[in-house]
């Protein structure tokens, strides 16, 4: 409970200091001649709505995402995975909310570390077994701790804001281009268009291979029921084997594709499934009019950078510390 009181504490001198800025202001003689005291009183206003949105915050996140409040009764599994998450990071385990609706989300939203709500739809928690499930809650929990509560509460409403306005922050079309992804055949591998019956699979593959992130948490599924032909399914012999996630990026000098995240299920490599979801998603991009497209690899994955080659991929760039343990990132490029 330290860290929600320092945060209080921290919060508390904030708004105090403002408080006496705005008091100072209006009281001074010094601005004779214009109304300062309305716009003081106007300002106070805002700062006690501060205050009210300080102390009420979690009931209104709670009141305004239409969630339901689930105690441990109710939801056993999510809170020992929590508390066990917490009890490893230091932190206070948070409060629980049930959201409604079909999308994979979860998020943590609160005004302190000691007042947290986590937010988790029920189709998340039943598609994911205690250790996937473990990595996605870890992961949001991880935010907080490291941006602090504010920034992470302003990152998450902005996205929930750009959904409700029907933004894709994902596979992005924009105004007067038309994608389309043909079927590719290659024996046993087909790749095409993720319908939503792949999004847990590709979910998995993501969290099992460290590239779980909140925006393919809250987008795989609406991309998949939208039919975006920039979120990429191989299957061999009918079975999930791999996922390609993209995007187009509109520039001046051209459209550019982008492979955000490229995966393949353990169990099928060496057989053709990264070969063919990268081939597709060129030949997907080309036809919508873009010069070129890049993908980022860490610098020590020879195997990547081999495989990129293959497909005349060709180094460009190369950001040093790109990666949290400090390796570096190569951008590589290709023509198209």
């Amino acid at each position: 409970m330290r860290i929600g009181i320092r945060h209080l504490e921290r919060k508390l001198i904030v708004y105090g200091t403002i408080s006496a800025a705005l008091a100072a202001l209006v009281l001074s003689p010094a601005y004779a001649g214009i109304d300062w005291m309305h716009v003081g009183i106007i300002l106070l206003m805002v700062v006690a709505a501060g205050l009210a949105t300080y102390v009420l915050f979690d009931r209104a996140a709670i009141l305004l995402l239409r969630a339901k409040p689930a105690g441990e009764a109710d939801e056993p599994r999510l809170y020992r995975i929590t508390r066990k998450i917490c009890s490893k990071a230091g932190i206070p385990a948070p409060r629980i909310a049930m959201l409604r609706g079909p999308a994979f989300q979860a998020f943590v939203l609160g005004m302190t570390k000691g007042r947290t709500v986590l937010f988790i739809t029920r189709g998340l928690q039943e598609r994911l077994d205690d250790e996937e499930l473990e990595v996605v809650l870890g992961h949001e929990l991880s935010h907080v701790e490291e941006m602090g509560l504010l920034p992470y509460n302003a990152v998450m409403l902005g996205i929930s804001m750009l959904q409700a306005a029907g933004k894709r922050l994902t596979g992005v079309f924009a105004p007067g281009i038309v994608v389309y992804a043909e079927v590719l055949r290659n024996g046993p591998v087909t790749v095409g268009k993720a319908s939503p019956s792949d999004v847990p699979a590709a979910l998995k593959l993501l969290v099992r291979h460290g590239m779980y992130s909140v925006v393919y948490l809250n987008d795989l599924s609406r991309l998949a029921r939208s039919g975006s032909p920039l979120f990429l399914a191989a299957r061999y012999d009918g079975k999930p084997a791999g996922f390609l996630i993209g995007e187009i990026i509109m520039g001046r000098s051209g459209n550019t594709g982008h492979i955000l995240k490229i995966v393949v299920d353990g169990n099928y490599r060496r057989k053709g499934i990264g070969d063919s979801l990268m081939q597709t998603f060129a030949d997907t991009v080309a036809k919508a009019g873009c010069k070129s497209c890049y993908i980022e690899v860490r610098t020590d994955n020879a195997g990547a950078i081999s495989l990129y080659r293959k497909h005349d991929y060709r180094e460009k760039t190369i950001v040093p510390h790109y990666y949290p343990d400090g390796t570096g990132c190569q951008i590589m490029v290709k023509a198209l």
